[in-house]
C-alpha cells in the first residue's frame, strides 16, 4: 500500500449527500471530552469543513447529538457511506446538568442504529485528563459495555509528528502509562487538525488535515469490518439511571459533609472571637493597672513594693489566661483536623461503595448477556431438531 504522503486524496468531497434511509457501510460514533476536537476529527473525516460545529478553543460548540450521512472515497476508489455520529462532549462546564440528558440521547440514538456500530473514536489531546477518564468510564459501563472496548480506537488530535509510526507507539506507550483503562485498547491514531475557524493558519495546516484523513480512513474502511452491537435501549436507559441515581447520592453525601463542616468552622470562629474578646478586656485592665501604679511610685517604699507585688500577680494570671487561650486554640485546630480527616474518610467510603456498585452492575449485565445468550442456542437447536423430526414424517398427498 503506498504511503501516506503520496496519495492524492482530497480534503473535500465533491458528492452530494446520500439520500435519507442509505443503509451506511460503516457507522462511526465520536466520543470524548469537551473541547478535545471531536468535530473537528468529524469533519476531516468526512471531508467536509462545515458538517459539524468547530470551536478555535476549548470551548465546546457542539450542542445535543449531532449524526450525518456522507459519501466518502477511499484512496480514489469505491465509494462508501459513513455515518458519523458527534456526540456533545462530556464535563462541558456551561452544560450543567444537561451532561444527563446527553446521556440519555446518546443511549437513544447508539441503540437505533439497526445495523450495529463498526467503531468509537475516543478523541483526547496530550495527556488522559480526569475529565476524559471519567468520560471513558461512561463510554464502557454506562452507555455501552466493557465489549466494546475492541471496537475502540484513541484519537489524538493536535500530534505534530502524527506520520511517524514510532510516534503511535510512544504515544500508546504514555496512555497506556498514565491509565491502565487505556491497556484495554489495541488501535492508536495520532493526527494533527486544526480547527478551520483559524484563518491565519487553515492554509498552512490543510495538508495534515489531508493526510490525518487518509489515516482515519484507512483504519475506519479496512480495519473496521466487524460490528458492535449496542444493545437494546431499555438495558442502555436502565445503566443510565442507575449512574445517575449513585453520582446524585455521593453529591448529596459530599454536600452535606460540607455544611457540617461548615458549620464547625463557624462555631470555632465565633469562640475564637469570645477569645479575643478576652485578651481585649484583659489587656485594657493590665493598662490601667499599670497607670494606676505609676501613679503610686512616690509612695513610701513599702507601699511601693506592696504595689510591685500587685504587678507581678497580675502579669501572672494575665500569663496563665495567654496560656489557657492558647491551649483552648489548639484544641479547637485539632478537633478541625479530626473532622476534616473523618470527612475525607467518608468521601473515600463512599466512593469505594460506588465503585462496588459499578463494578457489581457491570458484572450483573456480563451475566445477563450470557444467559440470553445460552437460552437463544438452546432455542435455536430445539427448532432444528423438530425441523428434522418433521422432515422424516411420511408425506401425506
Amino acid at each position: 500500500m503506498a504511503s501516506i504522503q503520496d496519495l492524492d486524496t482530497p480534503l473535500v468531497e465533491e458528492d452530494k449527500f446520500p439520500p435519507e434511509g442509505t443503509t451506511p457501510d460503516r457507522v462511526i460514533v465520536l466520543f470524548g471530552g469537551t473541547g478535545v476536537g471531536k468535530s473537528t476529527v468529524g469533519n476531516v473525516l468526512a471531508g467536509r469543513p462545515n458538517l459539524f460545529a468547530e470551536s478555535s478553543d476549548t470551548k465546546s460548540e457542539t450542542k445535543g447529538i449531532n449524526s450525518k450521512l456522507v459519501y466518502v472515497r477511499h484512496r480514489g476508489e469505491q465509494r462508501y457511506v459513513l455515518k458519523i455520529i458527534d456526540s456533545m462532549g462530556l464535563g462541558d462546564t456551561e452544560s450543567g446538568d444537561h451532561d444527563i440528558s446527553t446521556l440519555y440521547q446518546l443511549a437513544r440514538l447508539v441503540t437505533g442504529c439497526k445495523g450495529g456500530i463498526h467503531q468509537i473514536l475516543f478523541i483526547t489531546e496530550s495527556r488522559f485528563t480526569d475529565v476524559q477518564r471519567e468520560c471513558f468510564e461512561l463510554m464502557q459501563r454506562v452507555i455501552f459495555t466493557e465489549d466494546v472496548l475492541r471496537f475502540t480506537c484513541v484519537v489524538r488530535t493536535f500530534s505534530e509528528h502524527f506520520e511517524e509510526s514510532s510516534q503511535e507507539v510512544k504515544v500508546r506507550d504514555d496512555l497506556r502509562e498514565q491509565s491502565d483503562m487505556m491497556k484495554k485498547i489495541n488501535r492508536f491514531i495520532l493526527v494533527n487538525c486544526p480547527p478551520t475557524t483559524r484563518e491565519k493558519t487553515r492554509e498552512l495546516h490543510e495538508e495534515d488535515r489531508r493526510l490525518s484523513r487518509v489515516k482515519l480512513l484507512d483504519h475506519i474502511i479496512l480495519g473496521c469490518k466487524e460490528i458492535f452491537n449496542p444493545g437494546d435501549l431499555k438495558d442502555a436507559n436502565a445503566r443510565v439511571g442507575a449512574y445517575v441515581q449513585s453520582e446524585s447520592k455521593l453529591q448529596r453525601e459530599v454536600d452535606e459533609a460540607k455544611q457540617e463542616i461548615e458549620k464547625l468552622k463557624k462555631e470555632i470562629a465565633e469562640k475564637q472571637q469570645s477569645a479575643d474578646c478576652s485578651i481585649a478586656a484583659l489587656t485594657t485592665e493590665m493598662s490601667d493597672l499599670r497607670a494606676d501604679l505609676a501613679s503610686k511610685m512616690d509612695m513610701r517604699s513599702e507601699e511601693r513594693e506592696e504595689a510591685s507585688a500587685q504587678l507581678a500577680a497580675a502579669l501572672v494570671e494575665s500569663q496563665q489566661l495567654q496560656i489557657f487561650v492558647n491551649e483552648e486554640q489548639a484544641r479547637s485546630e485539632e478537633e478541625i483536623k479530626r473532622l476534616q480527616a473523618e470527612a475525607d474518610q467518608a468521601t473515600e467510603k463512599m466512593i469505594q461503595e460506588m465503585k462496588a456498585v459499578e463494578d457489581e452492575m457491570a458484572e450483573k449485565i456480563q451475566r445477563e448477556v450470557a444467559d440470553s445468550r445460552q437460552k437463544f442456542e438452546k432455542a435455536y437447536r430445539s427448532m432444528g431438531l423438530w425441523k428434522r423430526l418433521l422432515g422424516r414424517l411420511p408425506r401425506v398427498d
